[in-house]
């Protein structure tokens, strides 16, 4: 039905026709959405001139995007059927979901402008069903949990201003998850070139004690049973190199020492041969 109101657009090309189409989209059950309608400059222009068309162009919007509330407070608006009453119930209970996803009853009660919960119970069960709203009743707690599963659009309660502010706060949020990332990121490219140059230092250490190996001839090259990750290797060449450095320490000390007592042995002779008396 809400297909064959919309292909009914074109053909308003009266006053009359205008606000007969107004009324039957206004009635028509499974008609939720109206942006085909109020962007229709033929059938606004048209809707404008009708006798109560300045009223049916406001309900239009208030059904577009407006809610109950929006109704009763302007004065003057045609009167709604019982059947557009409900379907603007229906529409302020999706709005209602989209500002916050926890209702309570008398929340719901007093914006829809319903007196027992058995009618709120009703128009929720209805608008799931026409997929308006995705809820769970909660009966125990008097609390409605509900998301809207219909996109309204803009009239003057909800401004440009508006939405540009909300996109605005969405931009900050995504900019500073973008500056987020990129930190993250540059951290990460960090270590990698630190370990990589760990890596780089950890090979050429390698390579250099393999050169060590290699000029040693009277080692043999182990294989790779000799240790885990060539630590006892390792290990060993350096406590090598220290006890040769230890050695060749000694040996000048050595050295320093045989010269003094070889010194002091050949004066003691020249001593010795000089008090020695000539035999007679």
């Amino acid at each position: 039905m809400a297909q064959a109101i919309q292909a009914l657009i074109p053909l308003a090309t009266s006053p009359t026709a205008a606000e007969d189409l107004v009324k039957r989209a206004l009635e028509t059950p499974d008609m939720y959405v109206f942006s085909d309608m109020l962007r229709s400059e033929q059938l606004m222009g048209n809707l404008a001139q009708a006798p109560d068309g300045a009223g049916y162009g406001q309900l239009l919007r208030i059904f577009a995007a407006g809610t109950w509330a929006d109704y009763k407070a302007i004065d003057g608006l045609p009167a709604l059927t019982a059947g557009q009453a409900y379907k603007l119930r229906q529409l302020t209970l999706a709005s209602l979901a989209a500002e916050t996803h926890v209702l309570p009853y008398a929340t719901l009660l007093g914006a829809l402008d319903l007196a027992a919960v058995t009618e709120l119970e009703d128009l929720v069960i209805k608008a799931i069903y026409a997929n308006l709203i995705s809820a769970k009743l909660d009966t125990k707690n008097q609390q409605l949990h509900a998301t809207p599963k219909l996109g309204r659009g803009l009239t003057d309660s909800k401004t440009l201003d508006d939405l540009c502010a909300v996109l605005d706060r969405w931009i900050a949020n995504v900019e500073g998850v973008i500056g987020d990332l990129g930190a993250q990121q540059t951290a990460v490219r960090d270590r990698a070139s630190s370990h990589a140059r760990d890596a780089a230092e950890y090979n050429a250490e390698v390579e250099r004690i393999n050169k060590l190996i290699a000029a040693r001839p009277e080692t043999s090259t182990p294989g790779p049973s000799s240790g885990r990750d060539g630590s006892s290797l390792l290990t060993k060449l350096i406590a090598e190199s220290r006890k040769g450095e230890r050695a060749g320490s000694s040996s000048d000390s050595m050295d320093i020492d045989d010269d003094a007592v070889t010194d002091s042995a050949t004066k003691k002779r020249k001593y010795v041969t000089r008090a020695r008396p000539e035999a007679p």
